[in-house]
């Protein structure tokens, strides 16, 4: 699944390879969803549940959505690999993944709150 979704990812970006941004010239916070990104495709990878692997495919799109914001033609190959790399074995981590999903959860909180309105 995981390859499926990069996959994905890499066929649906209109940007050339030329026009790519370089993973060092992000800004902290295309990095910062970057490794929401990584995180949620690797939870993904992990998940056999069917409903929750469609929640963490939402929160992977929904980082990507502010990544393309933020970073429009980031190299997404070489800045999840990076990424991947970094948080492989780090003690912040599991922090790093829980804040991700905390503002994935109250963002998917705010719209429920605007729809019901």
């Amino acid at each position: 699944m995981k390859r499926l979704l990069l996959a994905t990812v890499a066929a649906s970006s209109p940007v050339s390879a030329a026009d790519r941004v370089p993973t060092a010239a992000l800004s902290p916070a295309a990095e910062r969803d970057v490794q929401c990104v990584t995180l949620a495709l690797v939870a993904v990878s992990a998940e056999k549940d069917q409903t929750k692997q469609q929640a963490v495919i939402a929160e992977a799109w929904y980082f990507l959505g502010r990544l393309d914001s933020d970073a429009p033609g980031a190299d997404l190959k070489q800045a999840t690999a990076k990424a991947f790399e970094t948080m492989k074995g780090n003690p912040h981590t599991k922090d790093i993944g829980v804040a991700c999903d905390a503002e994935f959860e109250k963002r998917g909180a705010d719209l429920t709150k605007l729809g019901s309105q």
